[in-house]
Order: structure tokens, then C-alpha cells, then sequence
């Protein structure tokens, strides 16, 4: 699986947060889509199917309903399997601050859990809303809205992400910066790629120079000494470090640490002034890939194979998958080559399918 490390931009893909479990959600459903023969359907964790398999497409639960689709026609259940409002065609997004957005006639708008239009279609390409914001895209130029879909601040961007921890990345004279919520430029676009702001920080690339985390001033805290780096999740975060993927976290007395100082000290160009961030276990273990933590583990890839890694560096769960996703509600989706499905946080299968045979 593809690392995304960084935000593309706003050319934002219809179903994107629909099919794909969100690393931020605290949502507690105990739905998780499954897939047999053609048809879709959901499983609780116990590998219960509590919602037939019976959808030609079914994505993941958000705010409490699912998108599915059967024969052509779109909408959303509930965790009962109830459409919440009759199905409709064109094309709908996953449901995000209690709206969600649709396509029609190659214009976007959005609907409520009624399924009343509040936002009529007129704009080129929308993302969710996120802190009370939406993104779209106008021509060729993107604006904010607000729930009512008014502009929210005059400003316009060649491109706009979506609002985390009071920001939003944006796009100005190709370089990345960031604005708040009035529209305010509060850091300037001097970036060639940003992620967004999670525990603080933010991943920001310069070109030639490397990738690092920058605060909300905008100012580095942690050098841009990276070729690639992830998000900071649950107190780390991943980065790629002489072609080994590696967790950076702040400063503890754990024994099976070593100082970024240390390990880039065989490189002159790279200076670090001080031991303010450090590597763990993993170090040890030449991880091909990381991806972030999500519920006290993480998925590593070695020798070209996923499993998944405790917070001390442990591999609790030995590499075998040729893809994975991240722990939700104590399971997770994973690939192995002949077979696919769900397992637990002790490595066993909860759901497979192999071979068109679905088994618990």
C-alpha cells in the first residue's frame, strides 16, 4: 500500500472518505463492511454478518449511516440496515459534520441526514466539511463555504485542503501556506507540499532541502532532515531516514531510543542542534514502509510484507499481509495473498474470504 504523506491538492475524488476508514474518527459503530461474491454487506467484531450482503457497493460507517449502493441507486443506512431516506441516483460522499455532499449534472451540492437538499449543486468539486467549512471548487479557482453554503471569506486559492485544528492549507503562486478561519494568510506560502496540522504540528516540505514539522507560526521544530514523513499520531509520528522508515516522538527515558544527532551524524549537511526528537526500536528493524499509530499499534511493512508494531517497537503481529488499513474499534482490514478480511489486535481472523468462500 502507497504511503500518502502528503496533501495533492483539491482535485478531490467523490468517494474518498467513503470508502476508506478515517484515522481520526472516534465513532463507535460496531458495523465493518465486508465483500463476497459480487455483494457487500456488515459484520459486527465478532464476525457476525449483522447487515445482509446484499449491496452491489457498500463503504465504511461515518456519522452513524453507511453509504451503499443497489442497482444503480445510491443512499445511506443506519446500522439496522434502514435506508434513512429513499435511494436516489448520482453520486454522494460520506456524511461529515451532519452533511454530505452529492453530484448531479456535473455540479455538487449537499444533503442532510433527511435527505434535504440544503446546499444546492453548483460547484465544480466540494470536499467534506471540516470544522464548519467546506472547500470547492469555482472555476478554477477554490473558495470556502459555510452550512449554508455562502463564501465565508473573500479569499481565493489556486488550491484549498480542508480546515484541521483552526488551519487549512492553501495553495498561492505554486507554494503551500496556511490560512485560518477569517481567511487570514497566517503562514506564508513558502512550502512545496504540506500535510495538515495534527497534534500541533505539521509536515512541510521544501524542495532540495528535505521534509520537517513546522508549529503554527509556521517555524520548523523539527528539521526538514526527511525525505518523506506521516502525520503525527498518538504521540509519533513516521519518517524516512536513509531509505529506513522510522517513529520520532518526543524526548522519554525509554532504553531502546537513540538521538536524531546520532543517526545523521555520518552526514555533515544535516544538522541537528540539539536531541529534541527521538528514534525508537524500529530503527533495528528495516522497515521497507510505516504507516501512523491508530489505537496503540501500527502497520510496518519488512521484507516487503505488513504487520503491525506496539509502541515500545514490538511486532505484535508478524508480517504475512500484502496490504492493511488502520485498528478501528479493535479491528482491522487486512490483504494476504489469498485471502482478505478482518482480524483483532492479537493477529486472529475475525472474517476471510477466500476463494469465494466466506468463512468465520
Amino acid at each position: 500500500m502507497k504511503k500518502l504523506v502528503f496533501l495533492l491538492g483539491a482535485l478531490f475524488l467523490f468517494f474518498l472518505e467513503g470508502q476508506s476508514q478515517l484515522k481520526t474518527s472516534k465513532e463507535v459503530t460496531n458495523r465493518y463492511v465486508v465483500r463476497v461474491g459480487g455483494k457487500s454487506g456488515f459484520i459486527d467484531k465478532t464476525g457476525k454478518v449483522v447487515i445482509p450482503i446484499q449491496y452491489d457497493l457498500a463503504y465504511d460507517f461515518s456519522e452513524g449511516v453507511a453509504y451503499v449502493d443497489v442497482k444503480g441507486k445510491k443512499g445511506y443506512i443506519n446500522t439496522s440496515g434502514k435506508f434513512i431516506f429513499p435511494p436516489k441516483e448520482g453520486h454522494l460522499g460520506a456524511f461529515k459534520e451532519g452533511l454530505a455532499f452529492f453530484h448531479t449534472n456535473n455540479k455538487c451540492g449537499f444533503v442532510d441526514k433527511t435527505g434535504r437538499v440544503v446546499i444546492p449543486p453548483q460547484f465544480d468539486a466540494t470536499n467534506s466539511f471540516h470544522e464548519g467549512l467546506s472547500s470547492v471548487s469555482v472555476g478554477n479557482q477554490m473558495i470556502f463555504i459555510d452550512k449554508t453554503g455562502r463564501q465565508a471569506f473573500p479569499s481565493q486559492f489556486r488550491l484549498a485542503c480542508s480546515f484541521s485544528e483552526g488551519l487549512a492549507a492553501v495553495m498561492s503562486d505554486d507554494k503551500w501556506g496556511f490560512i485560518d478561519k477569517t481567511g487570514q494568510m497566517v503562514i506564508p506560502p513558502q512550502f512545496d507540499f504540506v500535510g495538515s496540522f495534527s497534534e500541533g504540528l505539521a509536515v512541510a516540505r521544501i524542495n532540495n532541502i528535505g521534509t520537517g514539522f513546522i508549529d503554527k507560526s509556521g517555524k520548523y521544530v523539527i528539521p526538514p532532515i526527511f525525505s518523506e514523513a506521516d502525520d503525527f499520531s498518538e504521540g509519533l509520528a513516521a519518517v524516512k531516514v536513509n531509505d529506513t522508515w522510522l517513529f520520532i516522538g518526543k524526548m522519554d527515558k525509554r532504553e531502546n531510543v537513540i538521538s536524531l544527532k546520532d543517526i545523521l551524524s555520518n552526514n555533515p549537511l544535516l544538522k541537528v542542534d540539539a536531541d529534541i526528537m527521538l528514534l525508537f526500536a524500529a530503527n533495528k528493524l528495516d522497515l521497507d514502509e510505516a504507516q501512523s499509530f491508530h489505537e496503540g499499534l501500527a502497520a510496518v511493512m519488512i521484507d516487503g510484507k505488513w504487520g503491525f508494531m506496539d509502541k515500545t517497537g514490538k511486532i505484535v503481529i508478524d508480517p504475512q499481509f500484502v496490504n492493511t488499513w488502520f485498528f478501528n474499534e479493535g479491528l482491522v482490514r487486512v490483504y494476504a495473498k489469498d485471502k482478505n478480511g478482518y482480524i483483532n489486535r492479537q493477529g486472529q481472523w475475525v472474517w476471510q474470504t477466500s476463494n469465494n468462500v466466506t468463512k468465520k
